[in-house]
């Protein structure tokens, strides 16, 4: 029920148009208690009466059966009439709040995505996040407006109708109640197992998102291990869980309802039986029976429709509890309530006694200190999984350290605002990501004020602008496809560190940033880097060690720990893992340079 009240606050700012649609729903209803009576009229007094009369509300009316026929005939078609344009206010009103309240939703969702840490997207996958944005919210959206309306309406027709049954004729209302209690334990007999099976359905359709997004993301590699028989059988076994799980819910539910039918075709049958008899006796008249057995379908009707509207909220509930997991998820990188912005940065950050970890036990991080003067470049290297994105990470907030502080021009950084922060630093990742749009629309994404002029000099700076004007059909405004597919690995990365210098940071961070150029555009971008990093706090993380000998201060992790630091002629001085590393580089590469001779 919590979850389900939750759900009902996505309606209030639209309860009016909620109202305005639950009375139009309401007058359609009870629209439907007119005709019956109308019939009666007509085989009780109409059919028999020379002069039939109709009393109502203490007044009396008489006609020719003609024209009262004539009178009825007018009346419903006025009637039905009505009934169309309020049906179709209803409709209207409905879907408007239903697809805002999807817009509310969807749009609390992203928002949220935005502000949860790396750590969530880490532990849950694309295809799983995507899911819930996409038929979880779908399935909330539904039950917050029709369902909602639907039972309510349902819940008000059933108890108008008790009350008209038992006016009527109360032993005959007595034995059709009799069939009410057999629709509540059809319902409680299958509701558990149809709730199981829908999430597991849902968690399967999940699983088949990320298969998907997987898939098409990765569909050079498929094709390059020409994997697509695997590929196709692996999403064709989720396919067939998957359509396990459906035909099993459309088996019950169906059931459900077939049972729901066949009470309520039983308990129609004994009363028309029953009501036979006292119409033979002369204690009821035909046209009393003709309007009971209609408002006796109009008694069974609601019930089984609720038990197959609480059949779809069920479900709606299991997508919401989907949903809330995103909207309640726990972030690891809060803002402070008192954060203040991070004034204009000098440059200096300090590691003090910093450590941090994924897993509680096992420490990526372990005991970091380490100061970096404003201005200068500092190389971080080691073995892989040593933990060097890991520390870089934590600078621009990724993540906050498990132990200890970091600091920039001495303030701890978990006390500033999140975008005072970040928008003064770069990142230019081993892996550049470009969006779809065009190459104007991605370097524009590191400024988004940013003139033409600056756009054009940034890229000029990063050795992008000869390639975007001589090579690409448009220029500037060329589409780049989904991930940038329609540029190279080199081509995109340069697109990157123009997109890094158009931002103007004060902190710098590559992470490989020139590991996808060949060597003629590495010497070019290295010569841009040059000029870009002049003063301004650089992290290089490199694998290759012959790109940053000429760093100021170069730092040497392994096994999460600071084991060495100092200039390149200082480490290999002292003869220790950097020394080694750079002997066995320089090695495999003089080899390399021997075999291409």
């Amino acid at each position: 029920m919590k979850r389900f009240l939750r759900l009902l606050r996505y309606a209030r700012p639209y309860a009016l148009r909620m109202f305005v649609g639950l009375l139009c729903v309401l007058s359609v209803a009870l629209s439907n208690l007119v005709f019956p009576q109308v019939i009666r009229f007509v085989l009780d007094e109409v059919i028999r009466k020379p002069q039939p009369t109709l009393r109502l509300l203490g007044y009396s009316l008489s006609m020719s059966p003609v024209g009262w026929l004539n009178t009825i005939f007018v009346f419903l078609l006025l009637l039905y009439v009505a009934r169309g344009v309020i049906s179709y206010g209803r409709s209207y009103l409905m879907s408007w709040v239903g697809q805002r309240i999807l817009f509310d939703v969807r749009n609390q969702v992203f928002q949220r995505l935005q502000e949860l840490p790396m750590r969530f997207y880490q532990t849950r996958g694309t295809g799983h996040i995507m899911a819930r944005i996409t038929g979880d919210v779908d399935m909330v959206g539904s039950v917050v407006t029709s369902s909602t309306i639907d039972m309510l309406t349902n819940v008000v027709t059933v108890v108008a109708i008790v009350i008209l049954l038992v006016q009527l004729n109360w032993q005959l209302a007595l034995m059709s109640f009799l069939a009410v209690p057999l629709f509540a334990i059809n319902y409680r007999a299958f509701i558990k197992a149809i709730t199981r099976i829908w999430i597991a359905f849902r968690r399967k359709w999940s699983e088949l998102y990320g298969e998907l997004h997987e898939s098409i993301a990765g569909a050079q590699v498929v094709k390059a291990f020409a994997q697509e028989k695997y590929e196709t059988r692996m999403f064709m076994k989720g396919m067939r869980e998957s359509y396990t799980y459906s035909v099993q819910l459309a088996r019950l539910g169906t059931l459900l309802g077939s049972i729901a039918e066949l009470i309520a075709v039983s308990g129609t049958a004994f009363v028309l039986w029953y009501g036979g008899r006292l119409v033979l006796r002369g204690d009821l008249t035909p046209g009393a029976l003709v309007l009971y057995y209609s408002y006796l379908g109009m008694l069974y009707y609601p019930i089984v429709t609720l038990s197959s509207m609480n059949e779809v909220i069920q479900r709606a509930l299991v997508s919401a509890d989907r949903v809330f997991d995103i909207i309640d998820a726990k972030s690891t990188v809060e803002e402070a309530p008192d954060a203040v912005a991070m004034p204009v940065m000098k440059g200096e950050v300090v590691f003090d006694n910093v450590s941090f970890s994924y897993d509680p036990e096992k420490l990526v991080l372990d005991g970091i200190n380490l100061d970096v003067r404003p201005g200068m470049v500092v190389a971080l290297v080691g073995p892989s999984g040593s933990g060097k994105t890991t520390l870089a990470n934590l600078i621009p907030r990724f993540y906050d350290p498990t132990q200890g502080a970091v600091l920039i021009d001495g303030m701890d950084i978990r006390k500033v605002t999140l975008r005072s922060l970040r928008n003064q630093i770069g990142l230019v990742l081993q892996e550049s990501f470009l969006f779809s749009g065009t190459i104007k629309d991605n370097l524009r994404y590191g400024k988004m004020d940013a003139s033409d002029e600056e756009i054009v000099q940034a890229a000029i700076m990063a050795n992008a602008h000869d390639f975007i004007v001589k090579e690409l059909p448009e220029g500037y405004d060329t589409e780049v496809g989904d991930r940038g597919v329609r540029l190279s690995g080199g081509q995109k990365q340069r697109i990157a560190i123009a997109r890094a210098i158009l931002r103007n940071p004060r902190i710098l961070i590559l992470d490989e940033a020139t590991s996808s150029l060949d060597s003629e555009a590495e010497e070019l971008i290295q010569d841009a880097m040059q000029k870009l990093m002049k003063n301004r706090t650089t992290f290089i993380i490199a694998h290759r060690l012959s790109t940053v000998m000429s760093a100021d201060l170069i730092v040497v992790l392994e096994g999460g720990k600071l084991v060495e630091s100092g200039t390149h002629d200082e480490l290999v001085a002292m003869d220790g893992l950097y020394s080694r590393l750079y002997k066995k580089q320089f090695k495999i590469e003089e080899e390399q340079s021997e075999w291409l001779a």
